[in-house]
């Protein structure tokens, strides 16, 4: 019997090896990231009070939204006989809430590797929302000014990233098929406006980026509805008992962190 050659011809067992080499040098990056995050974060819990002490002026932390002017905000707590820091630290303390909630998740995901490249995917989009406040950046931002322009782009493409989750959710696989193809042009799309969301950064001046902004949002707010169509179609037509458990645990998630998101913007709202 005639023995067919196989040279140059990569055995199942190889490629596996190699997919699982890549697999955890992925893990390990990601989880890089999310340590790389708590330091920052245990930095600014020694530092925070001073920092926000000696910048009252920054309106990123020591005011309840952009209704607010510093001084305005400094003004009111001076009535109410509170801190001066109060709604820095009540900043804080709402990241920290959100960080809390999802770093638990990130953790099993990355110790399980749970559901391959997707599981990765959810486990590096958990680790940039944990980050979507900017409290816990904003001492090292004052130290490297250049982190800004990071923070603000990862800031905002974090929100996208999380939605195209549902294009995929729970099993890694489109729902209806076709949708794969939306989420491709999405992907695309944040290629191309990355360096737009750079804050400080202006490529093609400021009348063409203000226009591409627009054109950006509202791109952004028809996929994330897609997304959403997405899995309402997945949820009521193709998911099992345990998928729609796990869809149900991902919403209570998204509406508690956008409940913490909101809760300043609603607590403090300037007299008429």
């Amino acid at each position: 019997m005639q023995t067919i050659p196989t040279a140059g011809v990569k055995s199942p067992s190889s490629l596996r090896w190699r997919s699982l080499t890549w697999l955890g040098l992925a893990r390990g990056l990601v989880a890089l990231l999310a340590l790389a995050i708590l330091a920052a974060t245990l930095v600014s819990l020694f530092n925070y009070q001073d920092f926000a002490l000696h910048n009252l002026d920054n309106k990123a932390i020591n005011t309840p939204n952009d209704a607010w002017t510093p001084e305005q905000t400094q003004a009111a707590l001076k009535e109410l006989g509170w801190p001066a820091t109060t709604v820095a630290w009540w900043g804080f303390a709402r990241d920290l809430v959100g960080l809390l909630l999802v770093y638990p998740v990130l953790i099993l995901l990355l110790w399980r590797g749970a559901g391959g490249w997707f599981g990765i995917y959810v486990a590096f989009t958990f680790t940039l929302m944990g980050t979507v406040g900017g409290t816990f950046l904003q001492p090292l931002m004052a130290e490297f000014p250049a982190l800004k322009s990071l923070d603000h782009l990862l800031g905002t493409l974090s929100w996208q990233l999380y939605f195209l989750i549902f294009f995929f959710f729970p099993n890694g696989q489109p729902a209806p098929r076709w949708v794969r193809w939306l989420a491709g042009a999405w992907i695309a799309w944040m290629v191309i406006q990355s360096p737009l969301l750079a804050e400080g950064i202006q490529l093609l001046g400021p009348a063409v980026e203000n226009r591409l902004s627009g054109i950006s949002s509202g791109l952004a707010i028809g996929f994330v509805l897609s997304a959403l169509a997405s899995q309402f179609y997945r949820y009521f037509r193709v998911s099992n008992t345990l998928e729609r458990q796990q869809t149900k645990l991902v919403v209570l998630v998204l509406l508690f962190m956008l409940a913490i998101v909101a809760a300043i913007p609603f607590a403090f709202r300037p007299a008429n």
